[in-house]
């Protein structure tokens, strides 16, 4: 042991935890071929030879974990968290430092519960199992293919499925049924973030007793179909307090649902994306957005009338985003030439991002002229419509801070 702590020493390992590439993959491969026997032994060993790096490693391997449907990789998962934790605690009996488990360093889960493929069906018990073992989980990607399997086990008082830890969700579901939604974030005392994606209409709303959540601070609904205004109500308009300071929505919500969101939540709001605007819902958007007197964010997935520019709060606007669609190039500009003077009145704009089939010169001049941090991305959909990309997606500006959508600490996920 002195001897490789001396090699170590000298290799510069010790001092940046490093270790080659090759090396990391050569030892996640043997952990994931040991059978669960020898498991706890072999991870014995990598903690007492290389201790100046495994917690390291640990984090750099397993912090991002996309499971999908494969229920033998769950189970595999579970069983390495499983050795991990007996080797951790007899190490922990003989060494003054404390080793973690493997599983305290899984923050990021993408699953799907109740989808039947080749590799089995993972149901929520599954889950459970592997749950047990991951008490720093912080975000979950959840689809629900099967939602009655869900509501079956959740609606028993004493299931042991809970997430104390977990502050973003986002739940996809196929299904016509709100109610697993709702459980499955009852079970969720310190959610902040919680996106959702109802993949068909919601007609019955029935959260089964539990109650919105409390503390919400942002909240996405990006389904492609409309879900229903009851289950808006429920999570943006319901839950007690005033901590929700960002909302997404997609498609034309009830005319109902947006009048009391802006006469509830006008004031506290601090970052809005509309996903989709149809004309119906732009000439709600037109009347009521100047109610919302606290906007910091702004993103329109169109580009705005002059009418909706002029209305709107942009004494405290930092971040403005817009989608010029491929039909209206080179035949809107009256409406650029609007959005520029809009753009220009924007005292504490700091930031602007667009989509267009090519940049846009008068845009980009004042960007450069305003010293604005700039994005564009090229748009290639006819009518403008751009679906949500990869999970981990945009960032909401909100004060100082960032609110990020449901994203992943860091670039790399392990998938099993």
């Amino acid at each position: 042991m002195d001897e490789t702590a001396y090699l170590l020493s000298i290799s510069g390992l010790s001092s940046d935890h490093r270790l080659p590439t090759e090396l990391q993959f050569a030892i996640l491969e043997s952990l994931l071929l040991t059978k669960p026997k020898s498991s706890s032994k072999l991870l014995r060993t990598i903690a007492y030879v290389c201790r100046d790096w495994r917690d390291w490693a640990y984090e750099t391997l397993f912090r991002n974990i996309e499971i999908a449907a494969d229920v033998h990789g769950l189970r595999a998962l579970t069983d390495l968290c499983i050795a991990s934790a007996e080797s951790s605690q007899q190490l922990n009996l003989s060494h003054e430092r404390i080793h973690r488990d493997l599983g305290s360093f899984i923050r990021f889960l993408a699953i799907n519960i109740g989808q039947a493929t080749g590799h089995g069906m993972i149901v929520l018990s599954d889950l459970v199992a592997f749950l047990a073992f991951a008490p720093n989980l912080e975000d979950l990607c959840l689809t629900i293919v099967q939602p009655e399997s869900v509501i079956q086990d959740l609606a028993d008082t004493d299931s042991p499925f809970l997430l104390p830890s977990l502050s973003t969700l986002r739940i996809k579901s196929f299904e016509k049924t709100s109610r697993s939604v709702c459980l499955v974030v009852a079970r969720c005392p310190s959610l902040k973030h919680l996106t959702l994606e109802l993949m068909v209409e919601q007609p019955d709303h029935d959260p089964m007793g539990a109650r919105p959540p409390n503390g919400l601070i942002s909240f996405r609904s990006i389904g492609c179909f409309d879900p229903g205004h009851s289950i808006l109500d429920y999570f943006a308009l319901q839950s007690s307090g005033d901590s929700l300071r960002a909302i997404e929505l997609h498609r034309a919500q009830s005319l109902n649902f947006l009048l009391q969101l802006a006469k509830i939540r006008g004031k506290s709001i601090e970052s809005i994306t509309l996903r989709s605007m149809e004309p119906s819902i732009v000439r709600t958007w037109e009347a009521m957005i100047g109610q919302f007197t606290a906007l910091q964010h702004l993103s329109i997935w169109g580009m705005p009338s002059n009418t909706t520019l002029q209305s709107i709060c942009a004494l405290e606007l930092r971040y403005f985003e817009f989608r010029r669609p491929w039909t209206h190039a080179y035949k809107d500009t009256p409406q650029v030439n609007e959005l520029v003077a809009f753009l220009k009145a924007c005292p504490v704009l700091h930031a602007l991002g667009y989509h267009s089939a090519k940049p846009i010169e008068v845009i980009d001049e004042l960007a450069a002229e305003r010293k604005l941090a700039l994005t564009w991305n090229e748009n290639y959909y006819i009518d403008g419509y751009m679906e949500d990309g990869p999970l981990y997606g945009s960032v909401l500006v909100v004060a100082d801070t960032c609110l990020s959508t449901p994203t992943s600490k860091h670039d790399e996920t392990t998938s099993f």
